[in-house]
């Protein structure tokens, strides 16, 4: 016979661990979608007009339409056309809206702003740091029952090794 008892998912001593893992599972979720999301509509169309710029200021010599040289020398233009020439000819802001107008069209939404989105990871983070510590303080407390836990392959080891450190030193 064992010393410890263990506990599967479910038991009713491991109701509360089940519900923060549910609860970590689903915030772990969360950053990942806020993650993916596209970049705000504006703040890229921002970011393009920026990148534009500079690419003409720099003169890039990025050639902007290889459609215009050919293999066949009867065909090939005589000229290339480059970045900086296209934001001449026809404004860096048509460029720019062109750009957006096609993301538009194939985007889900407009977007989420990075100050936003870095606004909710601060929050989702914290909230996932908070989650983490209690599981690691019921997981101990179950132990210190009798009970062998199994802790979840994804538990982050500095923040178990803070949570241990910390409960030493109180005991001392």
């Amino acid at each position: 016979m064992s010393l410890f008892s263990s506990l599967t998912k479910g038991a009713p001593e491991r109701k509360s661990l089940d519900k923060l893992q549910r609860e970590i599972t689903e915030t772990q979720t969360a950053i990942k979608e806020l993650e993916g999301l596209p970049v705000h509509i504006e703040e890229t169309r921002e970011r393009l007009l920026s990148a534009v710029k500079d690419a003409v200021h720099l003169g890039v010599p990025e050639v902007a339409f290889q459609s215009f040289r050919y293999n066949d020398p009867n065909r090939r233009l005589p000229i290339e056309i480059t970045f900086a020439d296209l934001c001449f000819f026809f404004g860096e802001e048509v460029l720019i809206n062109a750009a957006i107008k096609r993301m538009e069209a194939s985007a889900q939404g407009t977007g989420i702003r990075s100050e936003e989105r870095i606004g909710k990871m601060k929050v989702l983070h914290a909230k996932l740091d908070s989650l983490e510590r209690s599981e690691e303080l019921e997981t101990m407390r179950l132990e210190d029952a009798g009970h062998m836990v199994l802790r979840r392959g994804t538990a982050r080891p500095e923040l178990l090794l803070a949570i241990w450190g910390e409960v030493e030193n109180a005991k001392s």
